[in-house]
């Protein structure tokens, strides 16, 4: 008999009990790597030590921008604060604005109507340079890959044991059912826990990365890196990049080298040649390959699954494109929808919850018995159990105690998706 079809969907969530940077940690290797190649120079310090961060006296090009986003929504009323990739959106916008940089072509025509505050002077001493578009496109390519060389650290401490821990939840899992996972780590714990699932690079062929070996497959399963990953490195082909796997992570990737290029869209936006998709400019990476195959893919792994497991996706405001993909997953089929979250205290600060409920159709959060109630999610992490959706026709299970527990018991989770 075939075994029933079931779709994982991994995010950052499935990755931090292992060892992966949250997103508080990524702003601050942000801070920390602007403080030291894009400092405020000294009179700009000087003038600006009211806004000075917690971490250090020395004031950033991104720590200054950080600061005037976070007033701006503040006054604006927004309670929540900016994230690494909300930071990266600005940083590129910004770098597209000015007029200083070479190529008219590139000039957007939202350069018409507006315009770009006065930032301080960077550099170290009195002599400070002034802040252009050129300015910013360094400040990206130096948080990119500065981004993409921790994960690689990272993910080279990450322990044997920590790896045979996700394995042991991917065993029991492939026992009962045929699995495809879709990723938007960075990370190669996945990969590592399951390491045999097709993912469309040719390692016969030098790594490159092969569309029909995805699209032609016989076989469901597969692992698709919708946002890329540490493994992937970008080089230069026949107009334009090719992405190829490389298994050794300490290995010379193409940017590492030194080889860094910056891309311009026609909207005059300049972006990193990066093997990773960061900030919010997935909807153009998604037209480049690997990722045009990974999404075309994704949209019949939806319609065939029957069955769907999230690990710790927060189907957030900077994964728009990938939130839609699953609005009709709701269906008359009645499809199974197993979420593993952390929760900490009542529901309304378990964002990742209150967007399953509203993608995949359970109505409001008042079908949970356990929101706003803190005592009630406390309840449900210690009895290692469900809080299961009753409302009729809809199929929707919440578990709140996280990655690490979840993989302890395996065993609760397949039954569930069964249920």
């Amino acid at each position: 008999m075939a075994k029933t079809k079931l779709l994982v969907l991994a995010g950052a969530g499935a990755a931090m009990d292992f060892g992966m940077p949250s997103s508080t940690c990524i702003h601050a290797l942000f801070l920390s790597l602007a403080r030291e190649k894009f400092p405020l120079n000294d009179s700009a310090r000087v003038n600006l030590l009211h806004l000075r961060d917690d971490h250090n006296l020395i004031r950033s090009l991104y720590s200054h921008m950080y600061d005037k986003l976070v007033q701006y929504w503040m006054a604006e009323g927004v309670t929540d604060k900016p994230n690494f990739e909300d930071a990266l959106h600005v940083i590129t916008q910004l770098s597209a604005l000015p007029p200083e940089y070479g190529g008219r072509k590139f000039t957007p025509a939202l350069g018409a109507f507006v315009n770009v505050c006065t930032f301080p002077e960077v550099g170290f001493g009195l002599n400070g340079c002034a802040v252009d578009s050129a300015t910013w496109r360094s400040l990206a390519q130096c948080l990119v890959y500065g981004l993409i060389g921790e994960f690689r650290r990272r993910c080279s401490c990450v322990e044997s044991g920590s790896i045979l821990i996700l394995k042991s939840l991917f065993d029991v899992l492939a026992s009962e059912f045929d699995v495809a996972v879709v990723t938007t780590n960075y990370d190669d714990l996945l990969h590592r826990a399951v390491p045999n699932l097709e993912m469309g690079f040719d390692n016969n062929d030098g790594g490159v990365f092969k569309e029909e070996r995805i699209l032609s497959r016989t076989a469901w399963p597969c692992l698709l890196h919708l946002h890329g990953s540490v493994h992937f490195d970008e080089t230069p082909d026949v107009g334009g990049h090719v992405t190829r796997w490389v298994d050794d992570l300490s290995g010379n990737f193409y940017q590492q080298a030194g080889s860094r290029s910056t891309r311009y869209n026609n909207a005059g936006y300049a972006s990193p040649a990066s093997p990773i998709i960061v900030g919010y400019a997935k909807p153009e990476k998604i037209g480049e390959l690997p990722y045009r195959t990974y999404y075309s893919e994704l949209d019949r792994l939806i319609s065939e699954s029957q069955a769907l497991l999230i690990l710790g996706h927060s189907l957030g405001l900077g994964d728009t494109h990938l939130r839609e993909a699953f609005t009709g997953y709701s269906d008359v089929r009645g499809r199974h929808v197993v979420v593993i979250d952390l929760a900490s205290g009542g529901l309304d600060e378990t964002f990742s919850v209150a967007r399953a409920v509203r993608v995949f159709g359970a109505g409001s959060l008042s079908w949970l018995g356990s929101h706003s109630d803190g005592q009630r999610v406390e309840e449900f992490r210690r009895a290692k159990a469900f809080e299961v959706c009753n409302d009729q026709g809809r199929r929707l299970s919440i578990w709140y105690d996280g990655m690490r527990e979840a993989c302890d018991h395996a065993d609760k989770i397949v039954a569930e998706l069964k249920r």
